[in-house]
C-alpha cells in the first residue's frame, strides 16, 4: 500500500485553503478530481457556484508552472505540505484574467528545461527575466549567467524594453534563453 500525504491547496477565487490527500504515484489528473470534490464539498451553502466548479477546468500550479494531467505528483516533486494554487477556468477555457499570457521558457543548462511562466501581456519582456530569477532563488531551475531571449519559431531576439504585446506573442509560445558571452 502506498503512503499518502497531504498537499495544501489554495483556491483564491473562493478564498479557500484545503488539504488534499494524494499518493506520489497518482497523476495530476487524479489530484485535480480530488481538489474538485473538496471544493464542491466546501461550497455546500453556495449552489450558484457549483456549475463553475463542475463545468470549468482546473489549472493547478506548483511554483509558477502549470501542472499537466498525465504527469505524476512525484514528477513535480510534491511532498507532504507542498502548496499548489488552483485557478478555475470557465467553460470557454478562460481563466479569470484574460490579460495573462503563458509562455514556455527553454532554459539551457546541462539539458534544456521547459518552464511554464505566466506574464501579463502589457508588461515588458524584462518581467520574464524577473520571473525566471525568482524561480532560480526558489531552486526550481538553474539559470545560465548571461543570456538573451530568443523567440523560437522565427529566431527573433526579444528586447527586454518591449512589451509582450508588441511582439504579438501567443499562449504557449516558446522562448529560448540564448547564451551570450
Amino acid at each position: 500500500m502506498m503512503d499518502t500525504f497531504n498537499v495544501r491547496v489554495k483556491v483564491p477565487r473562493y478564498s479557500m485553503q484545503l488539504h488534499v490527500p494524494i499518493s506520489e504515484v497518482d497523476t495530476v489528473g487524479v489530484l485535480k478530481e480530488r481538489i474538485r470534490a473538496n471544493i464542491l464539498g466546501n461550497l455546500e451553502q453556495r449552489p450558484s457556484e457549483w456549475p463553475n466548479v463542475i463545468l470549468g477546468s482546473l489549472a493547478v500550479r506548483f511554483g509558477y508552472a502549470e501542472m499537466e494531467d498525465q504527469w505524476t505528483v512525484k514528477d513535480y516533486g510534491l511532498c507532504d505540505a507542498s502548496e499548489v494554487e488552483v485557478a478555475i477556468r470557465d467553460e470557454a477555457g478562460e481563466a479569470s484574467s484574460s490579460s495573462m499570457l503563458k509562455v514556455v521558457a527553454l532554459v539551457p543548462v546541462v539539458k534544456v528545461e521547459r518552464v511554464g511562466v505566466e506574464v501579463r501581456r502589457d508588461k515588458m519582456v524584462c518581467t520574464l527575466r524577473e520571473q525566471l530569477q525568482r524561480l532560480e532563488r526558489e531552486k526550481v531551475i538553474r539559470l545560465p549567467q548571461n543570456f538573451i531571449f530568443l523567440r523560437k519559431h522565427d529566431r527573433k531576439i526579444l528586447r527586454e524594453d518591449f512589451t509582450f504585446q508588441e511582439y504579438e506573442l501567443v499562449d504557449d509560445e516558446q522562448i529560448e534563453l540564448l547564451l551570450v558571452n
